[in-house]
């Protein structure tokens, strides 16, 4: 074998392993609000044989795993009418 080659490839994998030891920061996605504040609130009303009624409906989310582009969340909904 080449003694150039040789160093060459030697140099090479040394690269390889030092490139894999760095480790990138993650970024955890925080949200601004609190848990206990609802996702979304929802407020309507419903027409039906002459009988009006109201509607309330509030949504709570918990994620257990946010990344950039997935997210597996828990949600609670619950409502009044």
């Amino acid at each position: 074998m080449d003694r150039k080659l040789f160093v060459l490839l030697v140099f090479t994998l040394g690269l390889v392993s030092t490139a894999q030891a760095q480790s990138r920061p993650r970024r955890v996605h925080t949200s601004p609000t609190p848990a206990w504040l609802p996702r979304g609130v929802l407020v309507g009303a419903s027409l039906r044989e002459e009988l009006l009624t109201t509607r309330l409906k509030v949504q709570w989310e918990w994620a257990f795993f946010q990344d950039r582009k997935d997210a597996f969340v828990f949600l609670l909904e619950g409502g009044v009418g």
